[in-house]
């Protein structure tokens, strides 16, 4: 799974960071994004989330410098 972000208001080229948080009924994940080509990008491979029970998630996304 993996995913692209750009914010003008939150430039990674800037210095910022997104966090994200995904929970479930049962777990809570949490990841950082990095800056790929001046855009906020994450990147979690099957080894990262494989793990993760099957069923429905609510995230949230927070900016930080």
């Amino acid at each position: 799974m993996d995913w692209v972000l750009e914010s003008a208001q939150y430039p990674a080229t800037d210095g910022w960071v997104i966090e994200y948080s995904i929970v479930s009924a049962t777990e809570q994940h949490s990841f950082t994004s990095t800056t790929v080509d001046g855009k906020h990008s994450v990147v979690l491979d099957a080894a990262t989330t494989g793990g993760y029970g099957a069923g429905e998630y609510f995230y949230q996304a927070v900016a930080k410098k």
